[in-house]
């Protein structure tokens, strides 16, 4: 299984382009995968990264891996993969795959995210959210907050925002407010963001800025990404041992690899929490 997750790895790095940063904002995301059980929370370090006019958002875990494929200048020569393996090894895999590009002087949002060695963007214009700000205000991460309400893709949230640091962010596609968001959930509490880290910083941080589209199959929306993902987990043993997946590997026990390929997909079978709850009906 160890070479399975080798090959992984290394076939859904893409090239990087460096921008030069300004803030670097750390979210706790935590979310509920199964509407079934209550106790199937996951938790997400989640990284923004922001400066005048681009606002990048990804998984710390995704981060790191980025970081260290383009400090070691990442190619497929044995030697690179080799360093890049021995690097990584000790570091997670990211559970939450999207990632999210905003350029406020573009106007433009893009939605990166991958299916095993495929990767996707959906291309949008960016969003004007209807935020209704509310006469309430309270104290959290030692900011004076404010509240303010969002209906969003099916899901109703409050959300705690600080002028305090005057940037009109937030986590996942969460922007528009006069201040930065400091906590924002949905009213179930099925999809929870805090903040638990805010510097100024001044270096430059890999994004998907200008990124090479030839990497990158256009989808449109992510009901299309969804049947994507539906189609590979449904077939999951099939696409990793005939090569369909653009790889083939050899598997010296066929039993136990496919209990564990039965296993994967029992798990992603009982994902029926998104986010958008509205984009996927």
């Amino acid at each position: 299984m160890k070479k399975i997750t080798f090959i992984i790895i290394i076939l859904t790095l893409h090239n990087l382009y460096s921008q030069n940063m300004d803030y670097k904002i750390e979210y706790n995301y935590t979310y509920l995968k199964d509407t079934l059980d209550s106790k199937s929370n996951e938790n997400e370090k989640m990284v923004l990264f922001k400066n005048d006019s681009i606002s990048f958002y990804e998984s710390n875990d995704e981060y790191l891996r980025d970081s260290i494929s383009q400090a070691i200048n990442f190619t497929t020569t044995q030697e690179s993969v080799n360093l890049f393996v021995k690097l990584t090894s000790s570091l997670p895999q990211a559970k939450v795959k999207h990632q999210i590009l905003r350029n406020s002087l573009e106007q433009k949002h893009n939605y990166f995210y991958s299916i095993f060695t495929d990767s996707y963007v959906i291309e949008n214009n960016l969003e004007k959210l209807n935020w209704k700000l509310l006469a309430q205000d309270t104290i959290l991460e030692n900011y004076k907050c404010k509240k303010a309400t969002l209906q969003y893709k099916g899901r109703n949230y409050i959300a705690w925002y600080t002028e305090e640091i005057p940037l009109s962010d937030g986590p996942y596609k969460f922007h528009g407010l006069p201040g930065l968001i400091i906590k924002m959930d949905d009213e179930k509490r099925h999809h929870r963001f805090q903040l638990v880290g805010f510097k100024k910083i001044n270096y430059k941080v890999p994004t998907l800025y200008n990124y090479d589209k030839k990497d990158y199959t256009k989808a449109n929306n992510l009901k299309e990404l969804k049947k994507l993902e539906d189609d590979f987990q449904n077939n999951l043993y099939e696409r990793i041992t005939n090569g369909s997946s653009g790889m083939a590997i050899t598997i010296n026990d066929d039993e136990e690899f496919r209990k564990r390929m039965n296993k994967k997909l029992e798990a992603y079978r009982k994902l029926n929490n998104p986010i958008e709850l509205s984009e996927y009906k």
